[in-house]
Formats: structure tokens, sequence, C-alpha cells
């Protein structure tokens, strides 16, 4: 498919949304050649929203099936254009629009949105990688709650990260397993990311100045293993740990590599 070209986003343009994605739960089926996503969007209707269609984004997207608070919706209730998705949501309040897409990580040479970077996947969502990974109103002022579930061949990609807390993993039929994730404050979609692959992971021990101990769990290639102990070694426990070891770990990111990483403080 082509790029769509980009037309500038003024700041005297702007209106509020119609409508507030309280909530999102995304399915992924991940493979490099094909990879299907579950998108349950739990949507609200704004004070100030008047209007019956909700406009969502999204590019290089295959539509598989589109549901209105379990009801699959007939042909003329909504339309799909290279831009996006509109939805007549009629005069709901609240609703539960559950969208089914499939994309193509390995075809992906754009590096926005999940695509694959030698045997890893991963995300770049900022700033407007989300719409090719579900349809969404891919916009800043937009904030949800996310639960992640990712499921892949075990073998291939035995490590499956995402965003906040790890609350379950566990074993699937034919070699498969999954792990899913819950953030539970607020976000934009562009802060949403996604890894999966064979990585390690390094824990490691620091003090911040308050007395609290966090626990950095960089997890990368095998390769960058020794990069990030230097780091952990060479920042020690004082309140300045935290952006050496990220200094390091944005260096990899950027160098192409499927770093993450989770900080728990424990008080």
């Amino acid at each position: 498919m082509k790029a769509l070209s980009r037309e500038p986003v003024r700041r005297t343009d702007y209106q509020p949304l119609e409508f507030r994605v309280e909530r999102v739960a995304l399915g992924f089926d991940l493979a490099v050649d094909s990879t299907e996503v579950e998108a349950q969007l739990h949507v609200r209707r704004a004070d100030h929203g008047s209007g019956a269609s909700l406009r969502l984004h999204g590019e290089q997207l295959q539509l598989l099936s589109i549901r209105l608070d379990g009801r699959e919706l007939r042909d003329s209730e909504y339309q799909v254009d290279e831009a996006g998705l509109s939805v007549n949501t009629g005069d709901a309040g609240a609703f539960l629009l559950t969208l089914r897409t499939r994309m193509a990580p390995g075809a992906n040479t754009e590096l926005l949105g999940l695509y694959a970077s030698s045997d890893t996947l991963l995300t770049q969502c900022e700033a407007q990688g989300f719409r090719r990974i579900t349809y969404f109103p891919d916009r800043p002022d937009v904030l949800s709650r996310y639960t992640v579930c990712l499921r892949a061949d075990r073998q291939r990609f035995p490590v499956l990260l995402s965003n906040g807390n790890l609350v379950e993993q566990g074993a699937l039929p034919d070699g498969r397993h999954f792990a899913t994730w819950v953030d539970p404050h607020p976000k934009p979609c562009y802060l949403f990311a996604l890894v999966a692959g064979r990585l390690q992971c390094r824990e490691s021990r620091h003090v911040t100045r308050s007395g609290s101990c966090g626990r950095p769990n960089p997890t990368c290639p095998a390769w960058s293993t020794p990069i990030v102990a230097w780091s952990a070694r060479s920042s020690g426990t004082n309140s300045a740990s935290a952006s050496s070891w990220t200094w390091t770990a944005t260096w990899l990111w950027r160098c192409g590599t499927s770093t993450s990483a989770r900080w728990r403080t424990r008080a």
C-alpha cells in the first residue's frame, strides 16, 4: 500500500473528541508474516458529543470483523477508507466496539506500528503509529487504560512484553504461550509498546533518594547484556541511576535492538 501524505495539524483547528475510549482490551496473535489483533474499545459519548458517527484512524489494516455491543454490523453501518473507519453508533451513550484486524509486520518497512527487526517483533507508536495496529482515535488527548494479551510461538518468541504489570502467563496448545499485561494508568495510544522475541532479563537493585528500593529489569538481546550490566554498575545506587540506565536503554533501542524495561518500586 502506498504511504499516505501527512496534512499539517494546527492548534487552531483543535476540536475535542465527541467520544471517550475509557478502556481498551487488545489480544494479539503474533507472527512475522501475519498478525491478527482483536481490539475491544469501551467507548462513552462525551457530554458535548452530539454526532452519531465515531471516526477512528487506521492505515494499512485489513478489517476482518466489526461488532457493536456483540452485534455484527452490516456494511451500511460502517465505512472503511485508506485513512480510517467511520462507525454509525446511533444515539448510544456508551457501547463496546469490537474490531478484528490483520497486518503483516514482516512487510512493514516504514518501522511504524508493529514491525519485525531480525527475530523480534516490536512497536513504534509515537507519534501516529498506533493506527497501524488497530482502528483507534489516534490522538494524544484520548487517555485509556489498557489490558493486553500477547499470544505467540514459544520457541520463536519466548519473551512477551508490553506496558504495565504482568498479571498472567502460561502455555497454549500447539507450542504457543501467552502473557497478559495490565496498565492501570490512563495513557495516550502513542505510549503503547509491545516487544516479542528471544530476549534476556538482567535484574538490578537501586535505592532512590527517598529510600525506596527500585528494581529496573532491563530486557534486551543477549549481545547487549554486558552493556546493560555496565550501566547498572556505573550508575551505582544513587538517584541518578535511573537516568544513567535510561540513556543506555534508549541508545540500545535506537540501535535497533528490542530493549524494554519494567521499574518496580517497593517501599
